[in-house]
């Protein structure tokens, strides 16, 4: 199963860039772009990317407050925030708002992106499976409340 990757970015040439990587050589398929938050936020109803790599830094809507709109209504989908900011600062505040991971747009990013895709495949699964558990249990509780 490849896993659905949507890339915000407010910049055309470095959104070209990454759109080139090998994604399925990482077990993901490029399903989308976008320039801007609020297109990203529209894409996402659309396309239900399970990963999306966003810019926090963007024009109409940020890459965090992009973040919080879309965790509300699918709070399964991953993200991972990209920024020019090596502050610690930064990458609390994305942590903090539910990001999986935070890379530095720097010379390591394309070294970088491989090991948190990863690391959003793998907190996907994990957060799908606690949501199966989580349901199974409330039908098994349904059952059992309406057997008595």
């Amino acid at each position: 199963t490849l896993y659905r990757v949507l890339l915000v970015d407010d910049e055309a040439p470095f959104v070209e860039s990454l759109a080139s990587l090998p994604w399925d050589a990482h077990g993901c398929g490029l399903v989308g772009t976008a320039f801007n938050g609020e297109e990203a936020l529209a894409k996402c109803d659309a396309l239900m990317p399970d990963i999306i790599i966003t810019d926090i830094a963007m024009p109409l809507m940020d890459g965090i407050a992009l973040m919080e709109q879309v965790l509300r209504r699918h709070p399964d989908m991953q993200f991972i925030l990209l920024t020019v900011h090596k502050s610690f600062d930064y990458a609390l505040q994305a942590i903090q708002a539910g990001a999986v991971d935070y890379i530095v747009k720097d010379m390591h990013l394309r070294s970088n992106l491989p090991l948190s895709l990863d690391k959003a495949v793998k907190h996907g699964i994990i957060k799908k499976n606690s949501s199966v558990r989580k349901k199974s249990r409330a039908a098994a509780m349904l059952r059992k409340a309406a057997a008595k």
